[in-house]
């Protein structure tokens, strides 16, 4: 294994980790010294709030390292968590998890293999704001999306072959897959993004096109799928059902 380094963690933006679970496995790396390497959830919490001013609890690292614990990422004993090495791999991975992604042009494989990476950290609500949308976008979100308990939304302006498109979209719902389309005026939607419950990421391209044309996936902040997350359910409480 490739050891976090002192350096490494001073260097690394802690506020881009993605839970209270990751966050906590930084501040026990990042704290471990010598002997000391036990922490309570309480002077775990503290230090996140204190020193690095995020929002959280003593009660939500509590429960995140004890789940944390059933998996093997740390150690619980007498109320105080251990850091593991399993805990250090999965910190290390979202530490070296890529904010940007590029899709080139004519590796839609690729392409597809990258989507369903991403898909695959979704979970509750799969909400997708895609001004131009047709069957192949159907295609790419039932290729790719892994969890069938997702609730899938798809907010949109225009629907290319809108005939066909229903047709597909029936056919989908009959295997038991969460999914509804919305259609919304035009000059609305302008922007590319999907979101889930805790991640939000924006599309340089339509889903239909994404390894046909060059394009950046960015995954933004907590603050910005908060905003956005208003955003599109206002949008999509005025769309009309596909």
């Amino acid at each position: 294994m490739n050891r976090i380094t002192k350096k490494d963690l001073e260097r690394f933006d802690v506020h881009l980790l993605p839970d209270v679970l990751s966050i906590s496995l930084w501040v026990m790396e990042y704290l471990c010294e010598g002997d000391t390497d036990e922490f309570c959830a309480a002077e775990i919490a503290k230090y996140v709030v204190d020193n690095l001013g995020i929002s959280t609890s003593r009660q939500a690292v509590q429960a995140a390292l004890t789940k944390a614990a059933r998996g093997k990422l740390c150690h619980k004993e007498n109320g105080k968590f251990k850091l593991m090495k399993n805990g250090q791999l999965e910190l290390l991975k979202q530490m070296r998890r890529d904010r940007v992604t590029l899709l080139e042009p004519g590796k839609p494989f690729f392409a597809g293999i990258e989507l369903e990476d991403i898909f695959s950290q979704m979970s509750g609500v799969a909400r997708f704001s895609d001004p131009y949308v047709d069957q192949k976008t159907l295609e790419v979100i039932y290729k790719t999306l892994a969890d069938p308990q997702l609730s899938i939304k798809i907010l949109t302006s225009k629907i290319s072959n809108p005939i066909q498109f229903k047709t597909d979209l029936e056919k989908i719902k009959v295997e038991r897959v969460r999914i509804e389309v919305r259609r919304i005026g035009k000059g609305i939607l302008h922007d590319r993004y999907f979101m889930d419950d805790n991640h939000f990421w924006f599309s340089g391209n339509s889903l239909n096109n994404l390894g046909n044309k060059e394009s950046f996936i960015v995954r933004l902040d907590d603050d910005i799928r908060q905003s956005m997350l208003k955003t599109f359910d206002s949008r999509w409480q005025s769309a009309q059902s596909i």
